[in-house]
Parts: structure tokens; C-alpha cells; sequence
């Protein structure tokens, strides 16, 4: 008798910066080896951004974090397969602001790296298991107060690590290979 039994394959979507689906992200989901999906705030659409600034400007004036997440909660509501996700940046901050509205079992975690804007919805109850991991330091904020703040919550744990904000992303200044293949390594190893 034949096993009925169907093993389904876990996908990863990634969700981007403000920098949105470039090379250098589709070339993390490639190092990683996985099946994954990028979500990303232009929609597939290609921009090339001569820095950072001009990347958020553009983010700011053209998409803005409130329809990001909802582009986001749109897309993981419908999710079908077992799936992870990972986030960056302005990506992690709007995940973060819907992750109590998604309600799907099929999203199994959500890493958020650097998310920034996550200070302003601290009240926010994550219904997904959430890795958070916060920069060394942000200019604007304090990390340690953000911490404090955001410990003891449900489904939410915390880490520390010793890089800049766009660590992960080799478009921004903040790049650091050190981190970029520590944490590359610990992303295929999850």
C-alpha cells in the first residue's frame, strides 16, 4: 500500500527594504537556496536609486509604510503552504504593524532585521512567533529603550546584534560582510 502522505515544502518570502526587489536582495534569496517570494513596495517594478536617501524620499512620497503593510497583510493572509519570512528595514516595520491582523497558521515565523519604525507601534500583539533583531545603534532612538519596551512580549523574541542598520543590504553604506554571512548562515540553517 502506497503512502498517501504529502510533505509540503516550506517557501520564505522575503520582504524588502526601501530599496525594494534588486539584484543584490534576489542574490541573498539565491545564497540562501530556498523557494522563496519577494514582496517588495513597487511591486516587481525595477528602481534604481543612487543612495539611501533617495530610496526612502521615493519610498515616502510613493508608497509610505501604512500601504506597504497592507500590501503585506494582503499577501500572508492568503498564504497556502507552510512558509517563513524574513524582512528588512521599512519591510520588518510594516510587517510588524500587521502581524496581529494576519491570523494565517500557514506563516509559521517572521525575523525581522532592523525595523526601525517598529518604536512607533510598540503596542502592537504579534498573532506569529516574531525574531526581532535590533541594530547596535539607530541615530534617532534608543535601542535599549526599545528593547525594554518590547521584552516579556508574546510571541516575540529579541536579539541584539553588534551591526548598523542595512547591515544585510550590500546597497547600503551600513553593509557589513562580517554580519551579512553570519546571519546568511543562520537564515539557511532555520
Amino acid at each position: 500500500m502506497r503512502n498517501n502522505l504529502v510533505i509540503e515544502k516550506v517557501q520564505t518570502i522575503i520582504i524588502s527594504d526601501i530599496f525594494g526587489k534588486t539584484q543584490v536582495l534576489e542574490g541573498l534569496t539565491h545564497l540562501l537556496c530556498i523557494n522563496s517570494e519577494i514582496i517588495d513596495p513597487y511591486q516587481g517594478k525595477s528602481l534604481v536609486f543612487t543612495d539611501e536617501n533617495q530610496a526612502y524620499q521615493y519610498f515616502v512620497e510613493n508608497v509610505g509604510i501604512e500601504d506597504y503593510a497592507k500590501l503585506i497583510k494582503d499577501k500572508l493572509v492568503s498564504v497556502k503552504q507552510p512558509t517563513k519570512v524574513i524582512a528588512f528595514s521599512v519591510g520588518a516595520s510594516s510587517v510588524w504593524q500587521v502581524s496581529a491582523l494576519i491570523k494565517n497558521k500557514n506563516i509559521l515565523d517572521i525575523t525581522c532585521f532592523y525595523g526601525s519604525q517598529i518604536r512607533h507601534n510598540v503596542e502592537v500583539k504579534p498573532d506569529i512567533p516574531m525574531k526581532l533583531i535590533l541594530p547596535k545603534y539607530e541615530e534617532h532612538f534608543s535601542i535599549n529603550e526599545l528593547a525594554i519596551k518590547l521584552r516579556g512580549k508574546p510571541n516575540v523574541m529579541l536579539e541584539h546584534c553588534n551591526y548598523l542598520h542595512g547591515f544585510m543590504n550590500k546597497l547600503s553604506v551600513n553593509f557589513n560582510e562580517v554580519g551579512y554571512c553570519y546571519y546568511l548562515k543562520r537564515l539557511k540553517e532555520s
